[in-house]
């Protein structure tokens, strides 16, 4: 339900009126011209009823709410769809069905072909206005039997059509007369602005491509439950819930169409603000958006840095490591409590002691001893390493020169 932030490309998101509704098909046509086309692509066309069902508290004559609505119990709205195969239109004549439609409440300007009527006005082009519901996709036309879903003495459909919208707070196209509304009512309802993206069949006439926006007002009894018990927020701001620079969404059903006698500028003819009554909402604010956007570059994730005359080996799990073949040993922390170690008998004997005299002396050691040191004190040797750079230097006689200082020992 949440809707996106606006692109950080510098391009409006497409934050479409989404409306499910059930209703009979009228005037179908299969349309295999551009000419008849509402929209590119489409090969269906016919006509849909979106009738309002609303709580008794908008039937009150003398009640608050009932004002904002307006007389209209139901809208005619031309449909455009994309079906294959094309179906048997007497097959779908008189049948109710579920849509799921991306409806454009203000009226277009559509430009079509005649193609029955007298002979003398076939193929000439006539103008054409009305509203627009694009069905969403093929399976979003789903018949429905009508008997199982009426009441008895009642009618249908029984359930108002159901919205789901996304867009920014518009709190300077439109705005109440002074004393139209009472004060925490204005405070807990708002108008938001959506946008129908068309794509004509032909290029250069109206409709022209692109996005055609239109307002909804988002509206929420103050003094009815369960409204009354979630938007105690708003009717205490001093500014209200709806304010600028915040993008909303949310879902809520369709219950009327806008008194525009309590505005204080009136919309254009034809332009239909529909009323939603919400149940689901949530705002984000418009400087998250604008952080985003403008530090976009700057939350992604940043890459490992190499050291100089490191290679990336795209096949080694570590993301800085060398190649295998050219990895060298790590050069491993030394201890600086290995200053105050004391080294073996085997190391005084290989490095000698910091207690020795500074003159220069030869440290004779055989095969064995030399063995000996490499599988006992390799840790050792490690540890003593920095205190052994500190002390006098020492010379070590290869294993091949044992016998020579032997033979000279015996000899003294």
């Amino acid at each position: 339900m949440a809707g996106p932030p606006p692109s950080s490309h510098g391009q409006a998101p497409l934050n479409a009126l989404g409306v499910q509704f059930f209703s009979s098909l009228e005037g179908l046509e299969v349309v295999t011209s551009a000419d008849r086309q509402l929209i590119r692509g489409h090969n269906l066309v016919g006509a849909v009823r979106l009738q309002f069902v609303r709580p008794a508290y908008f039937e009150t004559d003398d009640g608050e709410h009932a004002k904002v609505l307006g007389m209209q119990s139901d809208l005619d709205i031309p449909l455009s769809m994309h079906v294959y195969p094309f179906p048997e239109i007497d097959e779908w004549n008189g049948q109710w069905f579920f849509f799921d439609v991306q409806l454009h409440p203000y009226e277009l300007h559509f430009r079509r072909k005649v193609a029955d009527g007298d002979e003398s006005v076939i193929g000439s082009w006539e103008n054409v206005y009305g509203k627009l519901a694009q069905v969403r996709g093929q399976m979003c036309l789903q018949p429905v039997a009508e008997r199982s879903l009426r009441l008895g003495g009642g009618c249908f459909p029984i359930i108002a059509p159901r919205a789901s919208f996304q867009g920014p707070v518009d709190t300077k196209t439109f705005k109440f007369k002074a004393g139209s509304i009472s004060e925490h009512q204005l405070k807990c309802c708002g108008f938001v602005q959506c946008q129908t993206y068309l794509t004509p069949p032909r290029e250069n006439e109206s409709p022209f491509k692109g996005g055609r926006p239109f307002h909804i007002l988002v509206y929420m009894p103050y003094d009815q439950q369960p409204w009354k018990s979630r938007i105690g927020w708003m009717t205490n701001s001093a500014e209200g819930g709806f304010v600028s620079r915040k993008w909303m969404y949310g879902r809520g059903s369709i219950i009327g169409v806008l008194n525009v006698g309590l505005l204080e500028k009136e919309p254009e003819p034809g332009q239909d603000i529909l009323v939603v009554l919400v149940d689901e909402f949530g705002f984000i604010s418009k400087a998250t958006f604008d952080s985003g956007g403008s530090k976009g570059n700057d939350l992604s994730p940043q890459k490992p840095r190499q050291e100089p005359g490191k290679v990336r080996n795209p096949f080694s799990s570590s993301p800085t490591g060398p190649s295998p073949g050219t990895q060298k040993p790590r050069e491993k922390s030394v201890d600086r409590t290995a200053e105050e170690a004391i080294p073996s008998a085997v190391a005084r004997r290989l490095f000698g002691s910091q207690q020795e005299s500074t003159e220069p002396s030869v440290a004779v050691s055989t095969d064995a001893e030399e063995d000996e040191a490499s599988a006992q004190v390799r840790n050792s040797l490690k540890r003593a390493a920095s205190s052994v750079r500190d002390g006098p230097a020492r010379k070590r006689v290869s294993s091949w020169k044992v016998q020579d200082a032997r033979e000279a020992v015996g000899r003294e």
